[in-house]
């Protein structure tokens, strides 16, 4: 039987209770590794063994989560390297029955879950991807969703490796505009990724070799003015890009070392174009400006000869997204608001219900996860949320609001499974969500390690539902039918 006890001065030491319960033996060494932040902070808040003794967990006052094999007592070990995340002291930890998953919650409101079936190597479930000291303006998942992008205010892009569940692994940063990058894209094949950036020039990588990005090309500097918006065609082949301009520019990329500008640009456009986005089948181009309030939508199936399909003057628009459906159409608009529009027949656009008005602040970026049934908003006012658009004439909410960032959050990108979702920050920050139920399902299982009460049932679920074991491999709740599926 073991004791772990922990100290003023941060340390954790092991008790041997087998031999004499009233006469306990320290183990081994003290472990040491917790700082204490400041005066008046203790440096280990608490500690918890896994279910089966051999891991120790402690939670302590400098903001981290640290694991330690206990397996010989005699030589207890530190395993792994410390878990950060949480921005406040740790204050409480808990393993899962099964000790599969650990919980931390600390005093900056936040619940993390560690996922530590591999214990070399711990993975939140909620991950934020740090390290950046400039605010990030936007993120994009590649198509085969390996490699994450985020574009930061400082100029430079950084990308993580996520072909491994269990490790983010930075690459880069990628020295790209000589001013803040306003956007990335991935091309549908992954090996091309575009930047645009505040230097009125739009940069194309070769991703070809993930861990040696390079860079294709000369800059293309076809528009002037400041910012650049850019979206790439679903096959790849074209390039849309806007600047202060006024203008929108496609551009071939048949051979990316060497980009063919089509036309002089879109017709129709007047003032600065915030937000571009194609449809899922390539044939329609949208864009929104900021300054007199309008929305364009362009027929690009012929791009040497696009042709403007309809314009819609609403108001402040800072964020356009099209569904992959090409359905669904999804504006934020000044003050606080989304509007949803049926654009099945793009000449004649139409709202779709009542604007989606839950935050508070300015909509800065939509995005429609792959079914076309999901859409994320990123607000001002640090959140991000979540709505079932199956039916986009009354979107619903889906679970609670998104509030890991201490920044407005600038942009939200799905993963092209859908299982993710990548959320970046004025806070330096980029946040990864799981996003299936199945995760969220298997999570909530791990750390319960029962089914719903009968009661429980009736009071979440509702007594018109016949009761079913959400955690499948695991015996009805007290109350329900034995035999409930």
């Amino acid at each position: 039987m073991l004791l772990a006890a922990a100290r003023s001065s941060g340390s954790v030491q092991l008790w041997d209770l087998s031999t004499d319960p009233r006469s306990p033996a320290p183990i081994g060494q003290p472990m040491t590794g917790h700082l204490s932040s400041r005066a008046g902070i203790a440096a280990v808040y608490q500690l918890a063994f896994s279910p089966d003794g051999r891991m120790l967990a402690s939670a302590g006052g400098d903001k981290t989560v640290r694991l330690w094999d206990v397996t010989d007592p005699q030589a207890a070990v530190p395993v792994g390297q410390p878990l950060t995340g949480h921005t406040g002291v740790v204050q409480s930890i808990a393993f899962s029955p099964d000790g599969k998953t650990l919980a931390s919650a600390g005093r900056d409101k936040g619940v993390r879950l560690w996922d530590v079936t591999e214990e070399r190597a711990p993975w939140s479930l909620t991950q934020s991807l740090g390290g950046r000291t400039s605010p990030v303006r936007g993120v994009a998942f590649s198509s085969d969703d390996t490699m994450l992008a985020a574009a930061t205010a400082d100029g430079t892009i950084q990308l993580w490796d996520l072909s491994s569940r269990r490790s983010a692994t930075p690459i880069g940063p990628l020295a790209s505009q000589s001013a803040g990058v306003s956007g990335v894209t991935f091309s549908p094949t992954s090996k091309l990724l575009a930047s645009g950036g505040s230097d009125r020039t739009v940069r194309l990588w070769d991703l070809s070799n993930p861990q040696s990005p390079v860079p294709v090309g000369q800059p293309l500097t076809d528009q002037i003015g400041g910012r650049s918006t850019i979206a790439f065609s679903p096959n790849g082949r074209l390039l849309a890009s806007s600047g202060t301009d006024r203008s929108v520019r496609l551009w071939d990329l048949t051979i990316p070392r060497s980009p063919e500008p089509l036309g002089v640009g879109l017709p129709g456009p007047n003032s600065n174009i915030q937000s571009l986005a194609f449809s899922g089948d390539g044939n329609m181009l949208a864009g929104s400006m900021i300054s007199n309030g309008t929305v364009w939508l362009w027929d690009v199936a012929n791009p040497r000869t696009p042709r403007l399909l309809a314009q819609r003057q609403i108001g402040y628009i800072e964020s356009v997204a099209l569904s992959p459906d090409s359905k669904t159409l999804a504006l934020s608009v000044a003050p606080e608001m989304v509007q949803l529009w049926d654009v099945s027949d793009p000449r004649t656009p139409n709202l779709l219900g009542e604007p989606i008005t839950a935050h508070k602040g300015q909509v800065l970026n939509l995005a429609f996860g792959p079914d076309s049934k999901t859409l994320a908003s990123a607000g001002d006012d640090k959140i991000v949320r979540l709505w079932d658009v199956s039916d986009p004439r009354r979107p619903t909410p889906l679970g609670q609001p998104l509030t890991a960032h201490a920044g407005p959050v600038n942009g939200v990108a799905f993963s092209r499974n859908g299982t993710l979702l990548a959320s970046a920050s004025d806070d330096g920050t980029v946040q990864l969500w799981q996003m299936t139920p199945d995760a969220w399902v298997e999570g909530a299982c791990r750390i319960a390690n029962r089914n719903f009460m009968q009661a429980e049932w009736d009071q979440f679920v509702g007594h018109d539902m016949p009761y079913r074991r959400t955690c499948r491999e695991l015996s009805p709740g007290d109350g329900a039918p034995a035999s409930a599926l």
